[in-house]
């Protein structure tokens, strides 16, 4: 309540709520950001998404993120707390803070395979509730669409599945991709590693299935970790292989390829605590937000970048 009586300006817990679906347990959404969040949120082609789980007890810290020419650093457009991990609890995490950005702005969110302009890649890990929910975002956003994709494939929007749309919108986070290879450690060999990083490019390969096959081919871990890209996370591939994505090339080469600056953003939100309770958390992080937001404030004022 007494948040509420700050000026709209100055509110930044815009949505405290126990959601309960269908055939899922509740759960609890905390999202925190102050309206000129939300105006440069809308103003981004390339945001990206983190989470950690360092911040607040018993809840997941969601980020979007986005780096912005004009000030010379990545900011955080917003902050979240959630307690589920689920793909439906992560689509109503989406929807909510497309609703804010829109009351703030009175703009909705676009996203350029979709509409045309606005949002272009999202890049983010391959966390698999996140990223389908993001594809049933997209999804729900356009199945009463009667036109076709933007892009060059011209995709039947209101007849694309929630994989299909992530093909057309989103990346994986490549440092992620890398990271969750080189913890295979020595369960496989230098060839089947080679072949497994191989598969992040902007060009066709001279024979995918090949390389898949010697990946398959390199042991249980191996072939458990190839498994897990076609069947269990499909989102995968097409996110680190342009050939079987629908991004045009030059959107995938001018965008980030990774969520450094969500992990930068993390590491310096954390030198204020880690492990805190959910009000400090968001206390906290208030008070990170207007000292960030002051550099924003003050690079429109008089032209001075600050780090």
């Amino acid at each position: 309540r007494q948040h509420l009586q700050l000026p709209p300006d100055q509110q930044y817990l815009r949505c405290i709520e126990t959601v309960h679906l269908p055939d899922h347990d509740p759960f609890t959404i905390i999202i925190c950001m102050f309206p000129a969040m939300s105006h440069l949120l809308l103003a981004t082609r390339w945001p990206s998404i983190d989470t950690a789980f360092k911040r607040a007890d018993l809840y997941e810290e969601f980020e979007l993120e986005a780096w912005f020419p004009e000030h010379m650093k990545s900011i955080i457009c917003t902050r979240a707390f959630i307690t589920s991990q689920s793909a439906a609890a992560h689509q109503y995490l989406f929807q909510s803070i497309l609703a804010l950005v829109e009351h703030d702005t009175g703009h909705p969110v676009h996203f350029r395979h979709i509409h045309g302009d606005g949002f272009e890649t999202i890049v983010a890990d391959a966390h698999k509730g996140q990223a389908l929910g993001l594809g049933q975002l997209c999804a729900s956003m356009s199945h009463h669409m009667g036109h076709r994709c933007s892009y060059p494939c011209a995709c039947e929007l209101r007849t694309m599945a929630p994989y299909k749309h992530l093909q057309h919108c989103f990346m994986l986070c490549v440092n992620h991709f890398q990271r969750g290879i080189h913890k295979l450690g020595n369960d496989v060999s230098p060839e089947v590693r080679t072949a497994m990083h191989s598969l992040v490019s902007t060009s066709p390969l001279p024979d995918l299935q090949g390389t898949k096959e010697l990946i398959h081919s390199g042991g249980p871990q191996a072939a458990a970790w190839l498994h897990d890209k076609e069947i269990g996370s499909p989102f995968v591939i097409p996110a680190i292989y342009q050939p079987e994505s629908h991004i045009p090339l030059a959107i995938w080469k001018a965008c980030p390829s990774t969520s450094n600056g969500n992990e930068q953003a993390h590491r310096n939100v954390n030198r204020d605590g880690t492990g805190l309770t959910l009000l400090a958390a968001i206390m906290r992080g208030m008070h990170y937000h207007k000292r960030a937001m002051a550099t924003v404030d003050l690079m429109h004022s008089s032209g001075i970048h600050q780090r």
